[in-house]
């Protein structure tokens, strides 16, 4: 456990210069383990730093998130765009990312989603582009629209049983996944959920499916066959279409 009074030691200049702007409360030039433990959400474009110095490009690493232990809420847009950032630790307590929030990392490498998150709002993920692996927390209902969409490095994804939904275009784009397991509770899979997925070869759909939204896996060009489980009641216009 730190002392109160012990200082966080930042790998990164920049991101411990926004974080002095912002929280440090006895003026001190220095943020405390204290006094990130007060922070209970991160800002949105949390780089757009006091005085609308735009830091985005310039941050790299942010590690040091992980000691912000009462933060509870990633808000919108916190970390758009920032394209240079590769390393990122969430603070284990932390419960909802909302949309856009990492939107455009794109040479962060992945991220370890805490097992307390139950909602990930849309494109919070989407444009990540150096993301390899996502490994899904139980807990998680729903993946929102476009979480996932543009994740063109995308190989592996662990969707937990919890969720029961997946939204529209959430894994648009992502032209490098080659097959996926869908959780078991799942019961419908939004418009254009697979868009654009070239590389996809296998889809195991769960036998509690019964909704297969517009264009869903519209031009998977890679897949030669799929089965469709008894349940499903409705399949949308173009669904299949370009599966040649």
């Amino acid at each position: 456990m730190h002392n109160g009074g012990e200082n966080i030691v930042f790998a990164d200049e920049i991101v411990k210069k926004v974080c002095v702007e912002r929280y440090d409360t006895d003026g001190d030039g220095e943020l405390s383990y204290k006094e990130a433990s007060e922070v209970t959400s991160i800002a949105r474009r949390f780089f757009n730093a006091p005085g609308n110095q735009d830091y985005r490009n310039d941050v790299k690493s942010f590690d040091e998130l992980r000691h912000f232990i009462n933060v509870a809420e990633i808000e919108e847009t916190a970390f758009n765009q920032c394209r240079n950032l590769t390393s990122v630790m969430l603070p284990e307590g932390l419960a909802s990312i909302g949309r856009y929030a990492f939107s455009r990392c794109e040479s962060l490498t992945g991220v370890t989603i805490p097992e307390n998150v139950t909602w990930i709002d849309e494109y919070a993920f989407s444009h990540c582009s150096s993301f390899t692996e996502i490994i899904l927390p139980e807990g998680i209902t729903e993946i929102a629209a476009g979480t996932f969409a543009h994740c063109k490095n995308l190989l592996h994804i662990v969707i937990p049983e919890s969720v029961t939904k997946l939204g529209s275009t959430a894994m648009n784009q992502c032209v490098s996944l080659k097959s996926i397991v869908l959780p078991e509770n799942l019961t419908e899979i939004g418009d254009y959920a697979f868009l654009n997925c070239y590389d996809l070869t296998s889809v195991t759909l769960p036998k509690n499916l019964t909704t297969i939204g517009e264009g869903a896996f519209y031009t998977c060009r890679s897949l030669s066959s799929i089965r469709i489980p008894d349940s499903v009641t409705s399949i949308d216009y173009a669904t299949f279409s370009g599966c040649t």
